[in-house]
């Protein structure tokens, strides 16, 4: 009979647990801010999952022996450690990992709630938010191709050879298909207003200063610095916040946050 009872107790946390990574997977595809949500929640998740396990840390050392005080500390480590991860490098192999994690982290709550009960459930519950928010950044869809106005596919080019200036193809208005170049040790600004851009995008409702580029001639790669509230799109789907840098590779694709347009792809 216990056999029993742990199997269909075990067979209901699987239906349980995939109906909710379902969920946050079709979040994920549906949800046009959900690259946001995941990239900016699920850190704090797992900071909460963090602080959870610390308290119950403390009840199983009055317990238990050094074997549950080593996992529950395993766990905390490798709990921060996706938090940070997931806080500053959010995309598919972190939200692979949070995934893992949380699952774990679920389990290991769910069977202790007969010790601990408010404190596991409450445990359980933090692991199941992140769960839920790790399957809607894995099901944030890729965008490998662009496409102009005109209907038009774009697919990102192959990348340069590295050479004392970089250049950016440009996707769309009045430069769309011209090469503008970008002089290593400068920074190469765009946006709407030519009192603090070099390049003048001219896009209705677009902020003064969009972004400045740098290239990085040592390294062959570009450093995009986004100055306006999520108005750029990085290469991984990302909208970037206010004043944040991102260093990419040649052949990358970046959109107009509003609309979802191609502005401009590395060179």
């Amino acid at each position: 009979m216990e056999r029993i009872s742990l199997l269909g107790a075990g067979l209901l946390f699987l239906a349980g647990a995939s109906v909710l990574g379902a969920a946050g997977a079709v979040t994920g595809r549906k949800m046009a801010a959900a690259d946001r949500i995941a990239a900016r929640c699920l850190p704090a998740a797992f900071l909460l999952s963090l602080l959870s396990t610390r308290l119950w840390g403390g009840q199983l050392c009055a317990l238990f022996h050094v074997t549950q005080i080593v996992y529950v500390g395993g766990m905390a480590v490798l709990t921060a450690a996706v938090a940070v991860w997931a806080a500053f490098r959010p995309g598919k192999a972190a939200y692979a990992a949070g995934a893992a994690v949380s699952l774990i982290g679920m389990v290991s709550w769910i069977s202790s709630a007969v010790l601990f009960p408010l404190t596991c459930m409450a445990g359980a519950a933090i692991c199941a938010a992140a769960w839920f928010l790790s399957c809607m950044g894995l099901a944030i869809p890729h965008r490998p191709e662009r496409k102009e106005a005109g209907g038009q596919t774009l697919k990102p080019e192959p990348p340069g050879k590295a050479g004392p200036e970089g250049f950016l193809l440009m996707l769309s208005g009045y430069f769309a298909g011209g090469q503008v170049p970008v002089p290593s040790g400068e920074e190469l600004r765009l946006g709407n207003d030519a009192r603090y851009c070099h390049l003048v995008l001219d896009q209705p409702g677009g902020p003064p200063c969009l972004c400045g580029v740098r290239f990085l001639e040592k390294r062959g790669t570009y450093l995009v610095t986004c100055y306006a509230p999520e108005a750029l799109i990085d290469g991984t789907g990302r909208a970037l916040p206010e004043n944040s840098s991102v260093e990419v590779r040649p052949g990358t694709v970046f959109e107009n946050a509003a609309d979802q347009s191609p502005l401009f792809q590395t060179g």
